[in-house]
């Protein structure tokens, strides 16, 4: 596991979470292929109910091809365990479902604006179209 997540995974496991509560949180898959468990810190936002997140530079990552089907995940969202259905969407094929997750991210990061060039109608096809986000739907209502 590099250092860095390592480092954000004992933090958020630690008293001190509170620092990143906000921002990150940390996932639970099941490797489609390995069938272990895999906990990693990812950054996140919430929209209408549902968790989004987005993987940085999904063509390194790995993690989020674990939901390329729905699968069950577990999330420690500021220290709340929470159940719930995660699927990875691809803009390609998912666009109005990906546009939606990239809105949700904006409300909460929105110093994005500028960097992924969105006006006032939203995220540019562009973008949404070469995005990867995954969408976790709860079990429970947040």
């Amino acid at each position: 596991m590099p250092l860095v997540r390592r480092a954000t995974t004992v933090l958020l496991r630690s008293p001190l979470r509170r620092v990143l509560d906000g921002t990150v949180l940390l996932i639970t898959v099941t490797g489609r292929r390995t069938g272990h468990p895999y906990t990693l810190p990812v950054q996140y936002a919430v929209g209408d109910g549902v968790v989004w997140l987005l993987p940085g530079h999904p063509e390194r990552k790995t993690w989020w091809r674990n939901l390329e089907q729905p699968a069950p995940v577990d999330l420690d969202l500021a220290g709340r365990l929470v159940h719930g259905k995660g699927e990875a969407l691809r803009g390609t094929t998912e666009p109005e479902l990906v546009a939606q997750g990239l809105r949700a991210y904006l409300r909460r990061f929105p110093s994005l604006g500028p960097r992924w060039r969105v006006g006032p109608e939203g995220p540019a096809p562009d973008l949404v179209a070469s995005t990867v986000i995954v969408r976790v739907v709860p079990d429970l209502p947040l």
